[in-house]
């Protein structure tokens, strides 16, 4: 199986153990109230790391079509990530002197939340979004979206029709694909001496360093490094040029790609952080097993605090933010059922469900308001890696509570 006998990166056999979360539901599948009765199915969480080519990965027990052609996460939910969003659009758009002509591929292009700002100066766009549900809604904005998953086979197909591209986008995508090695074929197939591919995720040195284990779950089929790019991209004669860190996700890199005979120009500082990168990565230790296993228990030891600071919780704990992360700090705590109350989401599509594992009901800010405002709360933000925006929105809803993030350490705000 890939991912857990052999790598989905590099096709070694070298892969070991190096944190295991128990099982878990898939993390995105939420449950409607209709079928809170039915069996779900739980599945190992186990992170292995590939000792050749530094790539971690979860094995696959389910494919991509099952996970994400109805998937409940729209970007624009996020002011805060639609600023960042906004801010990169124009750094591109300087950094590649773009112009009406040219044009933009976002895959994994979600709700057009990125390539919206592109569009608005005039410059082309494609927009390629698996979840039919999702970019459908792209559509109705005016933003083209292709409605498919982003394969070499798709590239092939999509490059005979389209402009020559000078920027590829995916931003949050690597980590959800499970053969790693047909989309990055992909990549090298529409791009061209001339194009800049930016690749976005968070780095597998935040689980190491900062225990960021709730990032762990069923579809983030991999964990990235910039090890792992420089090793794997010369294969489809692509090359990594230059890091860029940034915060969003709880602090994620953007890896600037091209071509292996490209002549693409990005800033000196961009370059240099590349190699810093790299010295930290090989600094860490990321494929040292020992280092692992120490995690381990540090892991351990979060989620038994964790565990006890629910049950022992003397006032009604109420979640925000219905996020992947919830599942798997919930499942991997162990906590009881009955522990979160509700769970407040802004995502439309989210609303009336009930989160997978612990079937915890999905409610709206004016839910909250109608029915449930009287109290004393203590609010639980899943999502941590928003807990200034979504502190700030709470306390818009009621004065009368506490606020409090789980990770790296229960921590009120």
């Amino acid at each position: 199986m890939r991912g857990k006998d052999y790598c989905r990166g590099c096709n070694s056999h070298k892969l070991f153990r190096a944190l295991d979360l128990g099982f878990s539901p898939l993390a995105n599948r939420l449950i409607s109230p209709e079928n809170m009765e039915s069996a779900e199915p739980w599945y190992p969480l186990i992170l292995r790391i590939c000792l050749d080519c530094s790539l971690g990965q979860l094995g696959e027990f389910n494919t991509d079509t099952e996970i994400f052609r109805d998937y409940p996460y729209l970007s624009s939910t996020s002011s805060t990530w639609l600023e960042s969003n906004k801010l990169f659009a124009s750094s591109m758009i300087e950094m590649m002197n773009l112009e009406k002509n040219d044009l933009v591929i976002e895959i994994a292009s979600n709700d057009g939340y990125l390539l919206q700002y592109f569009q608005d100066q005039g410059i082309a766009v494609l927009g390629i979004e698996p979840a039919l549900n999702v970019a459908t809604i792209a559509s109705i904005k005016g933003i083209p979206t292709s409605p498919e998953f982003f394969t070499e086979h798709l590239a092939k197909n999509i490059s005979k029709n389209i402009l020559e591209t000078k920027l590829i986008v995916a931003k949050n995508v690597v980590a959800h694909v499970p053969d790693i090695r047909d989309f990055i074929k992909g990549i090298s197939v529409i791009s061209n001496s001339n194009t800049l591919i930016v690749f976005e995720a968070p780095t597998i040195l935040n689980i190491l360093q900062k225990t960021q284990f709730d990032t762990i779950y069923h579809e983030h089929f991999s964990y990235l490094s910039a090890s792992f790019f420089e090793k794997i991209l010369p294969d489809f004669n692509l090359k990594i040029i230059g890091i860029e860190k940034v915060e969003t996700h709880g602090g994620s890199l953007r890896f600037f790609i091209t071509q292996s005979n490209s002549d693409v120009q990005i800033s000196k500082h961009l370059i240099e952080m590349l190699d810093i990168v790299l010295t930290e990565e090989r600094v860490a230790k990321i494929t040292e097993p020992t280092n692992w296993k120490e995690l381990s228990g540090v892991v351990e030891k979060q989620l038994e605090d964790f565990r006890n600071w629910v049950v022992n919780s003397k006032s009604k704990i109420i979640g925000y933010g219905a996020a992947a992360k919830a599942v798997t700090l919930l499942s991997a705590a162990q906590v009881p059922r009955s522990s979160i109350a509700f769970c407040i989401d802004n995502s439309a599509g989210k609303i009336n469900l009930l989160i997978p594992g612990h079937q915890i009901p999905i409610i709206s800010e004016a839910d909250f308001l109608d029915k449930h405002r009287d109290g004393e709360f203590v609010f639980l933000i899943f999502p941590w890696n928003l807990k200034k925006e979504i502190s700030e929105r709470i306390r818009s809803l009621t004065s009368n509570c506490r606020v409090f993030v789980a990770l790296p350490n229960i921590e009120e705000v």
